[in-house]
């Protein structure tokens, strides 16, 4: 009998993301709950900024409820981002920090 690959879950990618970013001082909240369906996982907040990022396992992508919700936020100014990977998210949001601090530093 073959055995199927196990597949990563879309909660072990976030909690990978959440651990790096608690490492790094960013801080990040789960957008759960009643008023968040279709949301995007998670809010980072930094300095005058925020985005939201949204953790789908391998190859998944988002929900139709959850693409018009993203539409929304972009439309507004938003930055919103859908990652299958912790450390590609991880990159994303040390990258914009990282741009935030140098700006501050001028």
């Amino acid at each position: 009998m073959t055995r199927s690959k196990t597949t990563v879950k879309e909660s072990s990618i976030e909690k990978a993301f959440l651990r790096q970013m608690r490492k790094h001082g960013v801080l990040t909240r789960k957008m759960n709950g009643e008023g968040f369906r279709a949301w995007p996982d998670r809010l980072i907040v930094l300095y005058k900024q925020h985005l939201y990022i949204e953790f789908k396992r391998p190859g998944g992508e988002a929900t139709e409820a959850q693409q018009d919700i993203h539409d929304r936020l972009r439309a507004l100014g938003h930055r919103v981002k859908v990652y299958d990977d912790a450390t590609a998210a991880t990159e994303f949001v040390l990258k914009v920090k990282s741009r935030i601090e140098e700006s501050c530093r001028e």
